[in-house]
């Protein structure tokens, strides 16, 4: 029993030595738009965690599925139809930085555009990764102090933002389809929906979910910034979970999915719909 306690005790003192020490990754802006003149950005990488991190930046190519999701695409994998990449445009400095915890650094990202560039929205993405340089001296102190094993294991931390050039003429629109209630079977509720996309560049803002009570009462169920449909997909799906006060009813009313452009980009109303409850 004693030799149980002390494996358990032992364990849960490893897993918080190992919560507790390990670099962090913050990155800011969280996407990178380049359009007209403007050729440059730069994006702010922070160590947030309590030991030196090291980072590996490099440029990737990332492929939007129809539930929103980014997936990684093979070596040699092309292009589908309609679909731009931006990673033999992009040029980043530095590669590779290391930071102590509370440092942060620039990387600089220059989009060099060819003459003959045709018209439209290239995509690609900035990968960051936490890396450990040192696997080896980590692996000789787990043999020296017993709570340093969980720790001894290789950082493979990391992520991705979208780093967009856009070039001539480019446009698109959005649609709200299949809009739907979904009662679920623990008594929460959830709307499900597509937003639909025309034209040649992707579209992106933020998504409220209101309901409008009979006597005109209005109640935001749900709020969600920075969502995306890339080019070149025409519909990506929403299953949304509603944060409905205990108490309150939605049955009746009007509900409403909003989905607009981000603030400082004018707030404007992309696309809506309503049903009636």
């Amino acid at each position: 029993m004693k030799k149980v306690l002390f494996l358990i005790v032992f364990l849960a003192f490893s897993e918080v030595a190992f919560a507790q020490e390990k670099p962090g990754l913050l990155i800011t802006p969280t996407r990178v738009l380049l359009d007209g003149r403007t050729r440059s950005a730069s994006v702010s990488v922070a160590n947030n965690g309590n030991v030196e991190g090291t980072y590996a930046i490099s440029v990737v190519n990332r492929r939007m599925q129809e539930d929103g999701t980014i997936v990684p695409m093979g070596e040699d994998e092309e292009a589908i139809e309609g679909e731009k990449f931006a990673i033999d445009m992009l040029r980043i400095s530095p590669r590779r930085i290391t930071l102590q915890p509370g440092e942060h650094q620039n990387v600089r990202i220059l989009a060099r555009k060819p003459a003959d560039l045709e018209d439209g929205e290239y995509r690609s993405h900035l990968n960051f990764k936490i890396v450990n340089e040192d696997t080896t001296e980590r692996e000789k102190n787990s043999e020296q102090t017993d709570n340093s094993l969980i720790i001894s294991i290789k950082a493979n931390f990391g992520v991705t933002i979208p780093v967009i050039i856009r070039q001539g003429e480019v446009f698109a629109s959005g649609q709200i389809n299949d809009l739907k209630l979904v009662s679920n079977d623990d008594g929460s509720k959830s709307v499900e929906f597509d937003i639909t996309r025309t034209g040649n560049s992707s579209i992106y803002g933020d998504i409220i979910i209101l309901y409008k009570a009979k006597d005109g009462a209005e109640l935001i169920l749900k709020s969600m910034g920075g969502l995306a449909v890339y080019a070149p997909n025409k519909n990506r799906k929403f299953k949304v979970m509603l944060d409905v006060p205990e108490g309150v009813s939605i049955e009746g009313g009007t509900l409403e999915v909003q989905y607009k452009s981000k603030a400082k980009e004018g707030g404007e109303i992309l696309a809506s719909k309503k049903i009636e409850l």
